[in-house]
Order: structure tokens, then sequence, then C-alpha cells
């Protein structure tokens, strides 16, 4: 079914790269943060599934002390399905020297091979754990409109004057193919401010790679959020500006 709405939540609750700037939450911190954002995905109703993929979670074991760790901390309801991510030796190493954004993609592209097994059709919502998107309602339904038109597989915001993309949220029909991800591993190096965001608009927004959408809604967050990457607070100014930057140029 082509609208079958799936979250990912990629996330971190023990930070796995020495290499770039790391934000210094603690555990506890990363925990309370992530319950707090799934119990009010699952309460918005918005998807049919909930998946989560951590580098805690390596194996079947690890999955449950997981699992734990979100009730102890108050998850409303445990429906949601745990990914494993177990990189080989290579990627590890890879992941320590080249950042956080060369693991978040490694477990995007694990996700999208799990869940495959699972779904033929649908939309990936990729949302970052620790961020409650306070308009997410609206940029689902959004974008909803936009992928009942098959014509896009991407849909995202970017800004061709930061020359990147903005990856808290953004969404991609299942079909994608997944060599797209694969691409743009290659050129992540956090050492090097080559994050994420970065290699997304440049080898698949700038190269045209695919059919894509520009997101033009940018999520909203509490006033109190602290981004990550030592970026400081999401005070109201700081996301009107961001907002006006991805929206028009």
């Amino acid at each position: 079914m082509q609208n079958y709405k799936i979250a990912l939540i990629t996330n971190c609750i023990k930070p796995n790269t020495n290499a770039g700037p790391i934000t210094q939450f603690s555990i506890s911190d990363r925990i309370a943060s992530l319950v707090e954002n799934l119990n009010y995905l699952i309460k918005t109703t918005l998807f049919e599934e909930i998946y989560i993929i951590d580098p805690f979670i390596e194996d079947e074991i690890k999955k449950e002390k997981f699992k734990n760790l979100l009730e102890i901390n108050g998850i409303i309801e445990n429906k949601i399905q745990y990914l494993t991510f177990k990189p080989n030796s290579e990627t590890k190493t890879n992941i320590n020297s080249r950042g956080k954004g060369f693991s978040e993609l490694n477990m995007i592209i694990e996700s999208l091979r799990q869940i495959k097994e699972k779904h033929k059709n649908g939309i990936v919502y990729k949302i970052s754990g620790r961020y409650k998107i306070l308009n997410i309602k609206k940029i689902v339904e959004k974008n909803n409109l936009k992928i009942k038109n098959k014509k896009y597989y991407l849909n995202i915001p970017f800004s061709n004057l930061l020359k990147k993309c903005y990856t808290v949220i953004f969404s991609f029909r299942l079909d994608i193919d997944i060599i797209l991800f694969v691409n743009c591993l290659r050129s992540i190096d956090d050492n090097k401010y080559k994050y994420l965001e970065h290699s997304l608009y440049e080898n698949i927004i700038k190269k045209k790679r695919t059919n894509f959408s520009r997101e033009r809604l940018l999520p909203t967050f509490e006033t109190n959020l602290k981004g990550g990457s030592k970026q400081g607070r999401y005070r109201y100014h700081k996301q009107l500006i961001n907002s006006i930057i991805y929206r028009f140029f």
C-alpha cells in the first residue's frame, strides 16, 4: 500500500564515534528525550508502524535490554519494533574515524534492508530520536499529498544557499534505490565538516540522482530543546531563520 506510513527513528543513546563535534548529553538524558519523543509519536497515531535503530541494539540480548530501558523510563506502550545494527569491523572503523553522520546513514541503509523484507511499498519518515516535532502532523499530511503523485521518491528540506539538506526529518518511498544512500557514504567525514546533510545534498539533490521534492515546511520544536553537535537551543529566532533559509534559499 503506497500510503502506508512508517516512522524510522534513528537514535544513539551512547556515542559510537570519536570524530567530529559530539554533544555531551548523558545516557540518561538521551533516553529520557527518546522516550518523550516516542510517547508523543505513538499518541499522534500518524504511523502504521514505528521502528527504531540504535548502535546499542547489536543483537537480540541487547534488544531486550534496550526495551527494558525504555520501559523503566516510562514508555507508554511497547509496540515499537526494534532493528538490530551490528556493522562489520571495517564499517566500525569508518564510523569511529568519520563520525556520527556516517553511522546514521549506515543505520538508515540497514533499516531499509530489514524493513523491505516485510514491506514492498510505503512511505518511510526518518526522524531523529531526540527531536519531538510539534508540527509533525502537518508535515506528514502535506507530504502524503506529494507522495500520492508517484513521481517523487524523496521529500526533503534543503537549501541551495547552504548546500545542505535538513535531516531531522525527511521522507522517502520504500521502493527507493538503496544505492542512492550507499553512494552518499563516500563523502561523509565529520572531521572535515562534511556531514550527512552535505552528502545528501551533494550526491542526490545537486546531481539529481532521483526524482525528489523540496520540503519547505520545517519542523518546529519546543524552544528549550538543545540541538545536537553543540548547536545550542532552538530558540524561536533560530527556528524562524532556519525556516526562511530552507523555504526560500
